[in-house]
């Protein structure tokens, strides 16, 4: 199975065993779909929206199975399955990190002045924990200590605004 979001509000459901086949959509965004994270193992999907809600899916049968209002539009997400959250980039500059169990925030972090655009996921980086990192619109990438709630790191020479994160062990990349 493989999902896509987009301006229509909605989230497309592809067959990845017959070419990418379309198999279904999922209604329920009023905004446009800014992320989606699929747990390919579960069956479930998470998505994150303009209209300030993240979404959970199951995606085998295409219904929503729960929504959280977030007080805040989405511009990007990523799924930690692992850890039962969803982590959200907006548009006031925060990364957010929102429970999938209790709908309830789990931490907040906030240092970019503009809407976070792109997060990554640095699996332990050396200390055995998980370390995200996240791009703005600010043109800056931060590395969070998620626990103390504060900017490791701050990489700055961007000349415009960070659109894509990856990383491999330790080394990351920003475009």
């Amino acid at each position: 199975v493989a999902l896509s979001g987009g301006w229509d509000n909605c989230v497309k459901v592809w067959d990845w065993k017959d070419s990418l086949a379309y198999a279904r959509t999922l209604t329920g965004h009023t905004d446009r779909v800014e992320g989606v994270a699929l747990d390919a193992a579960g069956g479930r999907a998470v998505t994150a929206s303009r209209d300030c809600s993240v979404r959970v899916w199951d995606v085998l049968k295409g219904r929503q199975l729960s929504s959280i209002y977030t007080y805040d539009s989405l511009s990007c997400m990523a799924g930690a399955w692992d850890t039962g959250c969803a982590v959200v980039g907006a548009r006031s500059g925060a990364v957010n990190f929102w429970s999938l169990d209790t709908g309830k925030k789990a931490h907040s972090l906030k240092g970019h002045v503009e809407e976070v655009t792109c997060l990554c996921l640095m699996a332990g980086a050396g200390s055995g924990e998980a370390v995200w990192v996240s791009g703005g619109a600010d043109a800056n990438v931060r590395v969070w200590d998620v626990r103390a709630g504060r900017t490791v790191s701050l990489m700055s020479g961007c000349e415009r605004k960070v659109l894509a994160l990856a990383a491999v062990d330790y080394t990351l990349w920003a475009g």
